[in-house]
């Protein structure tokens, strides 16, 4: 069983913790974690894993509660946090969205391209550069040379 022991102050070590659940340490394994919240202060908290159910409790109603660096200690059993075991209601999915669209760019709200015919805009550039190349050919100018340098 695992137990979540919060309210720790920052400055929290591991050895203060193995102190003060000196009756404890031999029966379980302390992990201190630490975790950034959006606000940017520091979170503290620790993990016992203990191999007996019994132990375990015994800790929380012996402990829960006690002042630790002027901080009542909050301890109970350890809920790892999945997908499954979320704090949202389990209907969330047909709540209506109470904020604004925030899938602007998504494609089922960009308009279609219209189909265009490109036959018809190549036929038209090739029409303007035949008129272009009949008016180039009226002034065409041909030079010749008698000496070419050739390779025997």
């Amino acid at each position: 069983m695992e137990l979540f022991i919060g309210n720790l102050t920052p400055g929290t070590t591991l050895g203060e913790l193995i102190a003060l659940f000196k009756g404890f340490s031999k029966m379980a394994r302390f992990r201190l974690e630490q975790k950034r919240l959006e606000d940017g202060t520091t979170v503290r908290y620790a993990v016992a894993v203990f191999d007996n159910e019994k132990y375990a409790h015994k800790m929380v109603a012996r402990f829960h509660g006690t002042l630790f660096h002027g901080q009542a200690l909050h301890i109970r059993e350890y809920l790892h946090r999945s997908y499954t075991n979320e704090r949202r209601a389990l209907n969330w999915r047909d709540k209506p969205w109470r904020a604004g669209e925030r899938r602007r760019d998504d494609r089922r709200y960009k308009e279609a391209a219209k189909p265009r015919d490109e036959f018809e805009e190549i036929l038209a550039a090739s029409r303007e550069r035949e008129q272009s190349l009949d008016e180039q050919a009226d002034s065409v100018q041909v030079r010749a040379y008698a000496n070419f340098a050739r390779k025997d």
